[in-house]
């Protein structure tokens, strides 16, 4: 499996890179596996900031359709104390 797909699992702008880099140095190609494992790494954590982005902007968007509605609920319907 490392020989056919030693790049599986990276985005495929970065394996076009790596595998290119292969090709070129067939003799020094296991120098690449720290690379591509620090690059599976960073692209782990880059997809768990991403989820967790994801999140926020969907809480924050619902939130702020919450607020919205609540401030057109007081504008037409404003508290007005009795006398």
């Amino acid at each position: 499996m490392k020989d056919r797909e030693p790049f599986e699992g990276l985005p495929s702008e970065i394996r076009i890179h790596l595998e290119r880099l292969r090709e070129e140095m067939p003799a020094s190609s296991h120098k690449l596996e720290p690379l591509t494992t620090q690059i599976r790494e960073l692209v782990a954590l880059k997809g768990r900031e991403y989820r967790l982005q994801k999140y926020y902007t969907v809480g924050g968007f619902i939130l702020g359709v919450i607020g919205l509605g609540f401030a057109a609920y007081a504008y037409w319907f404003p508290v007005v104390p009795k006398p």
